[in-house]
């Protein structure tokens, strides 16, 4: 989880947050182009410092980037990039994880975040400047700011002064596939790119339980951690049972958060209320930092992409667009608004709150590739049953979830009942 500015405002200042998204390092560059500052956490190949100079532009990068393998994703990246505009676009098109990057050249500057913008960025522009930030509040030397849609690719003409947009990927809504095969295969490899001696927070539901199933299936140095106090117990009891590494089971009030500073740094009252935020933070600090775990792997995206806050038509959230039936035609449809409201507004909380201690944030669920191997999935496959890929792969692994959907939130005390009444640990279920 790094944090970076960029600005050519000749007067522009920075924040202590922005600079504690990345404690291994914080730089800063004067340069002709501008004024960069970067902070570095590195979790993936050897430390590349940055702003990265090369002889066509200067990089700024914060995230994961999983097409190269092990190979150090930002020099990788800055190895593509150059001072052609089409060349530029075509290649961060190929690009596939939670990122956000800004490359400036002598005659534009691209900056952009990833398809669902996991990765934030902010921006300000007028007739004569440009000012960039992964952070908002490191902004707060502009006058207004605007927040980089998803799924686009912005780009500067410092000739002109004029922004022109780009879209970034193109998907293919061809349901073709009738079985989840591709999904499976291509979820695994997702979950196997963002592992690096991770923490993984685990709920009793499908999002977060279908990622634990697979990690557990795959690693022997993951840790996984609930803190949800309105789940069943006998799921997660349940679920730790079938695991072979470490399950923690803690409660939010077992640490002292900063509430008061965690409000400042979410600068949304809304957000900071969430039991979410508060859990999230609990177990940065208790079971992160302590051990030096970079990463943290959520379930992020699920109810969001894959289910539409509902299941047959029947919406379990006001904010659903359609139920969760899927048509046929996915034109009409995709993508659906949560993409750019709510999921935009969870995913905000988490990375803000991960950035704020150092941590970043990784989101199997949001995977390019899983995204496009689901939606190719015929629609009678997607409503054949709630979450369906998920829930027929942790069958295929033994392994137990809930047929209801419950939530993070305290404010969601009641089960909402999907599917018949019996979960898949076999107990039989009241509504």
């Amino acid at each position: 989880m790094c944090g970076y500015y960029y600005s050519d405002l000749k007067h522009c200042t920075t924040t202590e947050n922005l600079q504690r998204r990345g404690p291994e390092e914080w730089k800063v560059l004067d340069h002709e182009f501008g004024k960069f500052g970067h902070s570095l956490l590195n979790t993936i190949g050897d430390k590349t410092e940055q702003p990265l100079m090369t002889d066509k532009g200067i990089l700024l990068y914060n995230g994961s980037v999983y097409n190269f393998g092990s190979v150090n994703d930002t020099k990788h990246i800055a190895d593509n990039l150059t001072d052609n505009l089409n060349q530029c676009v075509e290649f961060i098109k190929t690009l596939n994880g939670e990122y956000s990057l800004t490359w400036v050249t002598e005659k534009f500057v691209i900056f952009c975040t990833d398809q669902f913008a996991v990765r934030p960025l902010y921006f300000y522009s007028d007739e004569d400047n440009i000012s960039i930030s992964s952070l908002s509040d490191a902004l707060d030397f502009c006058p207004t700011q605007i927040k980089c849609q998803e799924n686009k690719i912005y780009v500067y003409n410092r000739v002109a002064k004029h922004i022109n947009i780009f879209q970034n990927t193109v998907w293919n809504l061809d349901q073709k596939d009738t079985s989840y095969d591709n999904t499976f295969n291509t979820f695994e490899q997702a979950v196997k790119d963002r592992h690096d001696n991770s923490v993984y927070a685990i709920s009793g539901g499908h999002d977060s339980g279908v990622i634990a199933c697979c990690a557990n299936k795959l690693f022997d140095n993951a840790v996984f951690v609930n803190n949800v106090p309105n789940e069943e117990r006998d799921i997660i009891t349940t679920r730790r049972s079938k695991h072979k590494i470490k399950f923690v089971n803690y409660k939010v009030d077992n640490i002292h958060i900063d509430t008061d500073n965690l409000y400042r740094i979410t600068g949304n009252e809304e957000i900071y209320n969430e039991m979410a935020t508060l859990g999230q933070s609990a177990y940065i600090q208790r079971y992160m930092l302590p051990y030096n775990r970079k990463t943290l792997i959520t379930g992020d995206g699920g109810d969001e992409v894959y289910a539409d806050y509902g299941y047959k038509g029947s919406k379990i959230r006001a904010y659903s667009k359609f139920g969760g039936y899927f048509p046929n035609n996915l034109h009409t449809v995709w993508p659906w608004h949560n993409h750019q409201n709510v999921l935009a507004r969870f995913v905000q909380r988490t990375e803000i709150v991960g950035g704020y201690w150092g941590i970043e944030l990784r989101l199997p669920l949001l995977d390019k590739r899983l995204v496009q191997a689901w939606l190719n999935t015929t629609a009678k496959l997607k409503n054949q049953e709630y979450k369906g890929w998920m829930a027929e792969y942790m069958k295929a692994h033994d392994y137990p979830f809930q047929l209801v959907k419950i939530g993070y939130s305290e404010r969601f005390k009641q089960p909402v009942i999907l599917t018949q009444e019996k979960d898949h640990s076999g107990k039989q279920r009241s509504s």
